[in-house]
């Protein structure tokens, strides 16, 4: 079998062993899926939902990226009418319109680079760990990127003329594809309440690879002799390939064997090493951004080498062709200048290539609590140090956490055909999610089936995992006549801050931090104990709550800016999450927040100002996943106070939180 056709069935049979399903580089569109627990793959900075989850083995995350930069299907085939019927032909064929090798050829651009990905998760599992989550996966993941200047193509469709010079830069003709298992372990965190971090550390198993190297290269000549000045190399790590060699060390032969084992491509030709990295940081409230840095690794390949080396001139009787023949098989006179270039390397070195890193950078606005979100997300991809990048808008809808949605469009392209939407449900502990970028709109009709005619590319992610933990328990019907009235407990949480002293600027919250919190006594502040109720100590409420109430009446407290703008002190996060963990633990329990202060300006402005606390309170409470139904508030303005006074201490024992569980 002759050597371009050997080589390549070889390469070809190297991706489709490693491409049973499809592709790599995860979807645009997947980013700002907030309850899709495969969303950290984007961004090993990003927690999935729940306690634990865990993917079916070889569906979790099916992803596909499949295309080029340049050419469309209606650049290499067009509809053509023929003895009155209209036929799909080759840009080339003798039917095709006049002029179509120069159009295929300014569609190509300077340089086209064509790309397949894909990547299959065998096994993924993660769960919360150690106050952070971790995650385990090992996926199987194939990598291929050609680059081809229009140099190429012009060479083999015009040939050359006296005088004619074609140029190629070596970073301009590229050849790589790679096959490999990834071992992966990552862990996310949360430093404090607005920033988290994440990186995944991923071992790598190479399967095979073909990659070339070529300096720049020259190609001048006549019809009668071409000359190509350059040097450059082929290596490759393919097993069941047998490279025979003449007397002068050019190719003579090659072979593959066909009946090769799958078998064979599972054993290591190579071992590898890659990091991701992760950061998001919540900006404002309603707004967060993130980065990720992904596949910045390398594989070093040691087994089943090959390699063929091109060094210093060439000369070679070059092509004659002819578009109105087709009997002449052209390939074999390329075959015979490829095996007389090249020369066979004996015993070859091992070899390392790298990783196509990525890296992403993004932003979210969310509304309605965030049930919508306004996305931004630039994309970029080294290869051959080049970068490749594309940016895409989203609207994501995530009105409940089992049903979510997301629509996208591609920025840089500017073609409708570059919009991407998602989906994902989560029914139970199943989930299951979809997404599509670049989704085709235009089809043509060929043999009766459709073809897109306009896209350049396509990618499409989509798995099936199993999420436990997400979702409280489902409350409880009670008959009415089961039920029992209990009393309420009271949780007091008294607000050391004073109540008006607004803060012109955010330095001086350091200064509200450092106030003293300790518990002022009933003598000194002239306190009303008739009027503090005490905690109902009811079986219906649980002792950890109980317990919490003590730790909750020093550490809620608020901050006060100018023109009467409030927020929750961060130093209270800490006593809120402990509450919110209760109340997911208990879905039975419902909570009324009381708001209290002193008199500020005027009854209906204390009024406003407490109900503006009690809603700061709910807010975090439902952000965390607190249903609303089982969360009331109430303003009480200065209805109840505890100390009597106007004493700034009376003003800080007044100014207070009262929590009151039942069920």
């Amino acid at each position: 079998m002759k050597a371009i056709n050997t080589l390549y069935k070889a390469a070809a049979t190297l991706a489709i062993s490693q491409c049973l399903f499809s592709a790599n580089a995860q979807t645009s569109t997947q980013y700002f899926m907030k309850w899709n627990p495969q969303q950290h793959q984007l961004n090993p900075a990003f927690q999935p939902i729940g306690n634990f989850y865990i993917g079916v083995p070889g569906l979790s995350s099916l992803n596909f990226n499949l295309g080029n930069n340049n050419l469309v299907l209606t650049d290499v085939f067009q509809n053509v009418t023929i003895d009155g019927q209209k036929k799909t032909v080759l840009f080339l064929d003798k039917n095709a319109k006049a002029g179509s090798i120069d159009d295929f050829l300014d569609a190509m651009g300077n340089s086209t680079r064509i790309f397949y990905d894909h990547r299959i998760n065998l096994i993924d599992f993660g769960l919360k760990f150690a106050g952070g989550y971790a995650t385990f996966n090992i996926t199987n993941r194939a990598n291929t990127n050609i680059l081809l200047p229009k140099a190429i193509p012009t060479l083999a469709l015009k040939g050359i003329e006296e005088g004619d010079t074609y140029k190629l830069k070596g970073k301009d003709l590229a050849f790589d594809i790679t096959a490999f298992t990834e071992l992966g372990v990552g862990y996310s965190r949360a430093i404090d309440d607005k920033l988290n971090v994440g990186a995944k550390v991923k071992f790598l198993y190479g399967h095979g690879n073909v990659h070339t190297d070529f300096s720049d290269v020259t190609i001048s000549g006549n019809e009668m002799l071409w000359e190509l000045n350059g040097d450059g190399s082929v290596k490759a790590a393919i097993p069941g390939l047998r490279i025979y060699e003449n007397e002068l060390s050019q190719i003579d032969s090659m072979t593959y064997d066909e009946d090769t084992k799958p078998s064979e491509f599972a054993k290591p030709k190579g071992w590898g090493f890659a990091v991701d990295l992760g950061a998001t940081y919540k900006v404002l409230p309603e707004l967060t951004v993130s980065a990720s840095v992904l596949d910045l690794g390398f594989i070093h390949w040691s087994r089943s080498l090959h390699r063929f080396n091109k060094e210093g001139d060439f000369k070679w009787d070059g092509i004659t062709f002819d578009i109105n023949d087709d009997t002449t098989d052209y390939g074999i006179q390329y075959q015979e200048m490829f095996d007389e270039m090249f020369n066979v390397e004996q015993n070859p070195s091992s070899y390392t290539t790298w990783l196509n890193t990525k890296f992403l950078l993004g932003g979210e606005y969310t509304l309605w609590n965030d049930r919508l979100g306004l996305g931004l997300l630039a994309r970029g991809q080294f290869y051959r140090g080049k970068l490749y990048g594309n940016g895409t808008a989203s609207v994501n809808f995530r009105p409940w956490k089992q049903l979510s949605a997301t629509v996208a469009y591609g920025l840089f392209d500017g073609e409708w055909n570059n919009l991407g939407a998602g989906l994902n449900l989560n029914a139970g502990p199943v989930n299951f999610f979809c997404s599509v970028d670049n989704i085709p709109f235009k089809y043509a009709k060929s043999d009766g089936a459709l073809i897109p005619s306009n896209s350049e590319k396509v990618q499409v992610s989509m798995g099936m995992n199993l999420i436990f933990g997400y979702m409280p328990k489902k409350e409880k019907k009670k008959k009415e006549k089961q039920e029992k009235t209990v009393e309420p407990v009271l949780v007091e949480v008294v607000d050391t801050t004073a109540d008006m002293n607004i803060v012109s600027d955010t330095s001086a919250v350091n200064t509200v931090d450092k106030i003293d919190s300790t518990v002022i006594s009933d003598v000194n502040l002239g306190v009303d104990t008739a009027k503090i109720e005490e905690p109902v100590k009811s079986k219906e409420i649980s002792q950890e709550l109980l317990n919490l109430q003590q730790e909750a009446i020093t550490k809620i407290k608020f901050l006060n800016y100018q023109d009467n703008l409030i927020a929750i002190n961060p130093m209270s996060y800490q006593t809120l999450d402990k509450v919110v963990k209760e109340l997911t633990n208990d879905p039975d329990v419902k909570v009324v927040v009381e708001a209290h202060s002193p008199i500020i300006r005027d009854t209906n402005f204390t009024y406003f100002m407490t109900e503006e606390r009690a809603i700061l309170v709910r807010s975090y409470f439902v952000e965390n996943g607190i249903d609303p139904s089982r969360i009331s508030i109430v303003a009480m303005g200065a209805d109840r106070p505890v100390a009597k006074g106007n004493s700034a201490a009376a003003r800080k024992a007044n100014t207070r939180i009262v929590l009151i569980f039942s069920k």
